[in-house]
């Protein structure tokens, strides 16, 4: 009688412990459910991911999967608090898109994976998967993430520069590096902890402070290692020069010519076009695009400038589709063929994400 009391005791102490283990696993998994699902997230997840992975497109190019969609994808998800849907990317990565060297492939057509990694999606994964840990203290990210940091700064650096990417095929390297692939906060956790020096921090982010503009201004296109020379475009693609502002603002750097471009741009025309010609401002091209407006939206943010991100932002719902009994509801996509891209769906998801948690929109 007496062991039976103890197995009685033994039994309840193991049941409450794994009713408070996994309990709190439970509230781990579901903080996500408290947060609302935004239109642009239920189109991603109704028509781009298919079985975890991420088409580029649902016509032409819906066999392709880039570490472009992923990188972005899993940034969203840290500021979603998914964990779930992270893991499921995580998996993604490690089992098809990881090279032999611990770099990650650009792409995946038709099966046949690249050997060439870029610098920017490399960055983003890696900085997702720091987030990661932090945000779910899943320490398993830390293995991964660490290899990344490492295979980057042997691979992707030359003259002490992070380059655009490495092929695993040839071990070449590019000679350059595109200045909107410098994310700040990746660079700032890779000398945080400990993978790249003082000094080589600051070299790279010097490239970054001291780019000038051009004689029209607008910031360089590249910076290329070799003439150690800021090299500039003909046309001006505004991603670009959106993408290299956020950055900036991020550390800090002054962008009040793009700043005062897009005020102009906004108060005359009400939009802003893809690509512009840099002597005139007029648009080269008649179409607006989502991602133009997501990445100005995310640095004006950045900026406190809350009146002409709500401005931008207002703008970017006019090119989504908006009726929701809509089959392609939340979806920046043009219905007549079909036309839209994970890179376009996924930046505008990000800044209305970051501007309705900061009480924005």
């Amino acid at each position: 009688m007496k062991n039976f009391g103890k197995f009685v005791f033994v039994f309840v102490f193991f049941i409450t412990c794994m009713y408070i283990l996994f309990g709190c696993q439970r509230e781990k998994y579901v903080k996500s459910n408290e947060r609302d699902r935004l239109p642009t997230q239920q189109f991603i997840e109704g028509h781009l991911l298919n079985n975890n992975w991420l088409q580029t497109d649902i016509t032409e190019r819906s066999k392709e999967y880039l570490s472009e969609s992923i990188g972005l994808w899993m940034e969203f998800l840290v500021e979603q608090n998914d964990p779930i849907q992270f893991e499921k990317q995580v998996q993604v990565v490690e089992k098809y898109f990881l090279t032999k060297d611990n770099t990650i492939s650009w792409r995946i057509l038709n099966d046949e994976t690249s050997t060439v990694n870029a610098l920017i999606d490399d960055l983003r994964i890696m900085q997702a998967l720091f987030n990661g840990i932090e945000l779910w203290e899943e320490e398993r990210y830390k293995k991964l993430a660490d290899k990344m940091a490492t295979a980057m700064v042997h691979l992707n650096v030359k003259d002490g520069v992070f380059v655009d990417y490495y092929d695993v095929a040839t071990s070449s390297q590019a000679n350059f590096v595109t200045m909107s692939y410098i994310i700040p906060e990746a660079y700032d956790m890779l000398y945080e902890k400990g993978f790249v020096t003082k000094n080589q921090y600051t070299a790279n982010r010097n490239i970054v402070e001291n780019a000038p503009l051009s004689k029209d201004g607008f910031f360089p296109q590249r910076y290329n290692v070799t003439t150690k020379s800021y090299e500039y475009e003909d046309e001006i693609n505004l991603i670009d020069q959106y993408y290299i502002g956020y950055h900036r603002a991020q550390w800090g750097y002054d962008v009040q010519t793009l700043v005062t471009l897009t005020k102009e741009a906004m108060a005359s025309e009400g939009v802003l076009y893809g690509r512009i010609n840099p002597k005139t401002k007029k648009p080269t091209v008649n179409y607006e695009s989502a991602a133009v407006y997501a990445l100005a939206t995310l640095m004006m943010l950045e900026l406190e400038e809350k009146e002409l991100a709500q401005q931008l932002y207002e703008q970017l719902l006019t090119i989504r589709i908006s009726d929701s009994d809509s089959v392609y509801y939340g979806g920046y996509i043009v219905v007549d063929g079909l036309y839209t891209h994970m890179f376009d769906n996924v930046l505008s998801l990000l800044a209305e994400r970051k501007g309705k948690d900061e009480g924005v929109f």
